[in-house]
């Protein structure tokens, strides 16, 4: 038997060290072109000591995912090392659709109790779409009666209450049941946002100059789209095309969609987490920003304060944490989510009158888990044996 205990020795203790995210990124795009092929006998003995190095690297690469933990990367390593590896796609051939699952928010509001204190609630929804090559398909949106709440202060306060029943959690209220209808190009009435990539480019400075347009606007929710800059416009859209589901979608593109999210200044790396639904993944996210700040606002000839036409009106400081999700065994993004700080926006009631109150606005958290994602037969089917 070969004996390579002294070169496994001699290669440990001459350090090992782990190699950059770009390093890895680089040899895994690396070819064979141009070179000699080594003598069979001459290339054993490397090729071991090879494979034991690999897993010694696995072992520094991914050390969050070990039992007893480990330091984290930084964001743009991460990032870099989700786009060496981003090349599973789901392929739909003829009668084909990618089915998605998603959990999301419905319906939220502030309800006044009968003891007098306000709880801030929702109404679960799962969302379920059919889409298939071309773009068409169904969807089946299901708002669930039990309410949720965004604090476990709000929760407890309606179970001191008695759990009485909420207006929106009511049958009358029209929010509860089932809504179906029809996915088509260009008429996407589905909730759940169906990205049609098929057009993007995948270098990363073209692909940045197309996250940062009005491209993909109405897809991503007006409450989710609340960018003051241009590198929260690349977060938000990257992460949520990662996301999808995407129609023409290719691995050159996932692998530019994680390489533009790596250069951008500002994104970290929150460890291993587990998502909404309760899914492990590692979480990345991006604050962006707002500055306290004055803003006018009209009032008509004559109205405001010394019958003028504006008034000026401060506006505090505020941010959106931004953030998402990845699965790193598939690189897939399986949740993203804006949460507003603070969740209570203080604003006037009539700011064109010198005696208008202080009031608060609850403005909430938003976010899209991924339940499940399948490659069907038909726009019915939720169970394929080519689930990705």
């Amino acid at each position: 038997m070969l004996d390579l205990s002294e070169e496994i020795r001699t290669f440990v203790e001459g350090g090992i060290r782990p190699l950059s995210a770009d390093e890895i990124f680089t040899r895994a795009h690396q070819t064979d072109e141009g070179h000699r092929r080594p003598n069979r006998r001459r290339v054993l003995a490397p090729l071991v000591v090879a494979g034991v190095a690999a897993a010694l690297i696995v072992l520094v690469v991914y050390p969050q995912w070990d039992p007893g933990g480990g330091p984290q990367r930084a964001a743009a390593s991460e990032l870099l090392l989700f786009a060496s590896r981003a090349n599973d796609v789901p392929n739909l051939g003829p009668g084909q659709y990618l089915y998605s699952e998603m959990q999301t928010q419905g319906p939220y509001g502030g309800d006044r109790l009968d003891s007098g204190v306000t709880v801030h609630d929702y109404l679960s929804v799962t969302d379920q779409t059919w889409v298939n090559a071309r773009g068409y398909g169904r969807f089946v949106v299901t708002t669930h009666a039990t309410p949720q709440f965004y604090s476990m202060s709000d929760r407890l306060k309606w179970l001191k209450a008695g759990s009485p029943l909420l207006p929106m959690s009511s049958p009358s209220s029209g929010q509860v049941g089932v809504r179906t209808g029809s996915i088509a190009p260009q008429l996407d009435l589905a909730p759940t946002s169906n990205f049609n990539v098929t057009d993007l480019p995948t270098t990363t400075a073209a692909l940045k100059r197309a996250l940062t347009s009005d491209l993909f606007n109405t897809e991503i929710p007006i409450e989710v789209l609340q960018c003051h800059s241009s590198d929260c416009l690349v977060v938000v859209k990257a992460a949520a095309i990662l996301q999808g589901p995407d129609i023409g979608v290719t691995p050159a593109l996932r692998r530019a969609l994680f390489e533009v999210l790596a250069h951008v200044p500002g994104v970290v790396n929150d460890g291993k987490v587990k998502d909404h639904v309760g899914v492990s993944g590692i979480e990345l996210s991006y604050v962006d920003r707002i500055p306290a700040h004055e803003e006018e606002v009209g009032c008509g000839h004559g109205v405001g304060p010394g019958n003028s036409n504006s008034v000026t009106v401060h506006v505090a400081a505020s941010s959106n944490r931004f953030s998402f999700v990845v699965d790193p065994n598939r690189t897939q993004v399986i949740q993203t989510e804006q949460d507003p700080k603070p969740r209570n926006q203080p604003m006037l009631e009539n700011p064109c009158f010198e005696s208008s109150p202080t009031t608060y606005q609850f403005d909430p958290p938003h976010w899209v888990s991924v339940q499940s994602e399948a490659v069907v037969a038909s726009d019915t089917s939720t169970t394929s044996t080519h689930a990705s």
